[in-house]
């Protein structure tokens, strides 16, 4: 049960995932960088739900013993889970460094 919810949350996210990168290039609108930080933000959800759910269905199987693989896996999700939240500090401190001034609801460095 733990796998199929995992699968369908990692569903789910990779929907928002698809649709933030269609408005992020498709139709016009005022803030198509926060949108694409959106996409990857639910694409990296997405990765890190299913492993997280796989992790959690090998562990159930084999617990208390944990193998390496298993902890592979948990560790990708964990840096999965961290991708978007280190390139986000990352585009507004060099933003910052650069004298702009970092926009944080559209995702962007004004100047």
């Amino acid at each position: 049960m733990v796998l199929a919810l995992a699968i369908v949350g990692a569903a789910l996210y990779l929907n928002g995932a698809i649709f933030s990168a269609w408005v992020s290039g498709g139709p016009p609108n005022d803030y198509p960088e926060a949108w694409a930080h959106r996409a990857l933000l639910n694409l990296c959800f997405s990765i890190a739900v299913l492993l997280g759910g796989i992790v959690a269905f090998r562990v159930i199987g084999s617990f208390p013993k944990i193998g390496v693989l298993t902890a592979v896996l948990g560790i990708l999700a964990l840096t999965f889970l961290a991708i978007p939240y280190g390139r986000a500090f990352l585009d507004s401190d060099r933003c910052l460094d650069s004298g702009g001034r970092w926009n944080e609801l559209y995702y962007r460095c004004e100047r």
